[in-house]
């Protein structure tokens, strides 16, 4: 606080000292610069401040810096020193959320010194809890909600609202949630030197980054979407130090980084809420506190030697080569789980932390690649490259976590994971081919091989032949047309295994893969690694009409088959396409237009989400989902005088996503009913639109004097059936269950904004 009281004054000293330092400096602007303004804003949104820090309603300070002091370039030195701060605001309440600053000394061509500082924030959504946030690593229960729970299924807390005879309560207890905001800062610092010897540069630096905050979490059991802020107390450390080599033929470069990352809070104790159907109200469900670790990121550290080279063979052939050699160290444990605590009565328990005695777990990365490139006659250009990339990780067994059933009867069910090991290797061949002055084609080939030893695909090939054209046929015309065509083939390994009282954990193995206990007659392959045909086809069009307008036309569609053996289900088919003209148009010397508008379509489509319900040959039904975007812009920058300078910008954006959801279910002769096996209906779309509007002014009060005046309008409209009213639904019934949702409040806003500074240069 006393930090910004300071600035503040300064500010104000500056403003007041302003027309005085004008009056006194005739001399046309320089280097050195001072921005000092004012920003309003009319309401608070944490969506619209996600990124910009203004996150709050009301006025704040803006605030820049710059200061030069370089010796002239014929001055027989070549020392320099540079200072910069920006967006030093303090508009939502907050010193420079988005802030930075750097200086830089040296001499040029002999040594150089940098700092800098960066503030960087992000706003999460708002949602409500029925935890408090947390201290030191614990999290409680907001006011209204008592532990509850106790010595027999009898006895429930008020969250349930079911009485003894079993009639449900209609109330809900959104009213009692708190409503809490997740939300990090990052605070870096930074500084980096040189020095040049001869070919020589010797450089080292290094970062120190603290993060801070909640991010939004969720625990799924018995009662759903429990949300909760998870603490954020990071911090960072990086470090390198390089040698580079510069030659009239050969640069090269030698580089080790250093990466430790540090967390302050190994575990959060989390309470949780779990339902219990047997016992004396076996009718009943009545709801049970827990608690719970739930383990945080652990503290690593890991080590990087990096190397590049570019050697010129002859004039015009070059080979550039480059390699990455690595390991990442686990070198903290994993909080234990064994400290959990249910209440009597209720055979509910889930471990969210993982085992402790994963320690010391280790990955080691390599990498590099070779390339040749050469024009061996004129007009063509060859290039080969042959790249490896692959890592290894020990094969510690990793305990994922442990959950209960709500049937009375305690079934522990652990999860195992291996860090996984893979190696991809990568050649690519192209030729570009000067036919006439105007036309140029290029072909290439690339193929990709990707060995996965813990993976339902184990191994993969990916093929792609691409051609283009660019040519200029007329004058003032140019064109390039892009096709591109993939393959992929996957191979399978995986072995299922049901659910028995002995194989109630997930093994998992680098020869064999198995399920359960959730395991049924199918399983599912990630879109990214199964057999994959794929067609891409790009068209950029530039043709300037005359002097005063150009026009570009730009599209592309993408479309992917994927394929899977007969008991696999997954991504059947997805594309992408987008089109739109651009347009910019000059009406005078002090007159200048911007128009856009693009419009993009993704479709994704499953199949075989219910298939082994479905008695026609089962993975007939399928559930796709399309994606449209439009989104159109205006802009333009109009000299009015030689003092007054206007831009305007207008972006108009319009979503929608569809569903269709489990077409061609059949459920005749099934002995089911419909409600036992899908009874799905498709979902509403969701719509959402945006509109942004900015008008800045520039008028210059005197040669080194310039008042700025601004005006933006956000608005942000999202029509999502997903954003409940409440954050909790109670029972209908009797045998009905609670269910608490993450209780996200709809991210739409409306916000204006007004600013105004003066911008100093001398």
């Amino acid at each position: 606080m006393i930090r910004l009281c300071s600035l503040r004054a300064a500010a104000l000293a500056s403003v007041s000292l302003l027309p005085l330092a004008v009056a006194a400096q005739e001399a046309p602007a320089g280097n050195n610069e001072i921005t000092i303004g004012v920003r309003g804003q009319t309401q608070a949104s944490p969506i619209f401040g996600r990124y910009n820090g203004f996150t709050g309603q009301g006025a704040g300070f803006l605030g820049g810096l710059s200061l030069d002091n370089s010796d002239a370039w014929n001055s027989g030195s070549a020392t320099y020193s540079h200072f910069q701060a920006n967006d030093l605001d303090t508009t939502s309440g907050k010193f420079a959320p988005e802030g930075s600053a750097s200086e830089q000394i040296g001499q040029q061509g002999v040594w150089g010194i940098n700092a800098t500082y960066d503030a960087i924030t992000y706003t999460g959504q708002q949602f409500y809890s029925m935890f408090t946030p947390a201290a030191n690593g614990t999290l409680g229960l907001v006011p209204g909600f008592t532990p509850f729970g106790g010595a027999s299924a009898t006895k429930a807390g008020p969250i349930t609202a079911i009485n003894s005879t079993g009639a449900a309560s209609a109330v809900n207890p959104t009213g009692q949630l708190a409503l809490e905001q997740a939300a990090t800062r990052r605070d870096r610092v930074g500084g980096n030197g040189k020095y040049i010897v001869g070919d020589w540069i010797l450089s080292t630096g290094f970062v120190h980054e603290h993060k801070s905050g909640s991010i939004l979490e969720t625990i799924y059991q018995s009662a759903s979407g429990q949300a909760f802020g998870m603490p954020v107390d990071y911090n960072t450390d990086r470090f390198f130090i390089q040698a580079a080599y510069t030659s009239a033929r050969l640069q090269a470069t030698l580089t080790y980084n250093l990466s430790k990352f540090e967390n302050a809070l190994t575990s959060v104790d989390a309470p949780y809420v779990t339902s219990f159907t047997g016992g004396v109200e076996a009718k009943f469900p009545t709801i049970f506190q827990a608690t719970s670790a739930y383990s945080t990121p652990p503290s690593n550290v890991a080590h990087y030697l990096n190397g590049s080279a570019r050697y010129a063979v002859a004039d015009k052939t070059h080979l550039i080569g480059n390699f990455r050699i690595g390991v990442e160290l686990q070198n903290a444990p994993l909080t234990s789980g064994t400290g959990i605590v249910w209440p009597a009565g209720s055979p509910n328990a889930v471990l969210l932390a993982s085992n402790p005695a994963t320690t010391g777990l280790a990955a080691r990365l390599y990498g590099g690649n070779l390339t040749a490139q050469s024009e061996p006659i004129t007009d063509l250009d060859l290039r080969a490259t042959y790249s490896i990339d692959g890592r290894s990780a020990g094969y510690n067994n990793l305990i994922a976590g442990a959950s209960g059933s709500r049937d009375g009867a305690v079934v522990q069910v652990n999860g195992y994971s291996l860090g996984q090991q893979w190696t991809k290797q990568k050649e690519m061949l192209q030729a570009d081919y000067r036919l006439w002055s105007n036309t140029k084609l290029t072909l290439g080939f690339t193929e990709e091989e990707m060995d996965r030893d813990i993976a339902i695909v184990s191994h993969s090939t990916t093929s792609n032949v691409m051609a283009k054209v660019a040519t200029s046929p007329v004058k003032d015309l140019s064109t390039t047309v892009t096709y591109e065509h993939s393959t992929r083939s996957a191979s399978t390994q995986y072995t299922l295994v049901a659910p028995t009282a002995t194989t109630q954990a997930s093994v998992l193995s680098p020869t064999t893969l198995a399920f359960g206990p959730d395991a049924v007659t199918a399983v599912a392959i990630p879109w990214y690694q199964a057999a994959m045909d794929g067609d891409t086809i790009k068209l950029r069009v530039n043709y300037q009409c005359s002097d005063s307008l150009s026009t570009a036309l730009n599209g592309k569609l993408a479309i992917h088959d994927y394929h899977y053996p007969v008991d696999i289900v997954g991504q059947s088919r997805d594309y992408t396409g987008s089109v739109g003209p651009d347009l910019n148009y000059v009406a005078s010397r002090a007159l200048t237009t911007h128009l856009f508008y693009t419009y993009e379509q993704i479709y994704h489509g499953d199949r075989g989400a219910s298939a082994p319900y479905d008695l026609n040959g089962g993975y007939g039904d399928s559930a796709s989902s399309t994606y449209s975007t439009h989104t159109v812009g205006l802009s333009g920058d109009w000299k009015i005088s030689d003092k007054l300078k206007l831009t305007t910008e207008y972006t108009f954006s319009y979503g929608s996503i569809g569903y269709d959801l489990f077409d061609g279910i059949t459920t005749a002769n099934s002995g089911l009913t419909t409600s036992q096996i899908v009874n799905i209906q498709n979902l509403p779309n969701v719509n959402s639109s945006m509109h942004s509007v900015n008008i800045r002014g520039e008028y210059d009060l005197a040669p080194n004097l310039t008042l700025v005046l601004g005006y933006a309008y956000n608005m942000f409209k999202d029509v999502d059936w997903s954003y409940y009213t409440y954050a909790s639904v109670l029972p209908t019934n009797a045998t009905g269950g609670l269910q608490i949702t993450s209780g996200e409040v709809n991210p739409s806003y409306h916000v204006n904004s007004l600013y105004s500074a003066v911008v100093w240069k001398f």
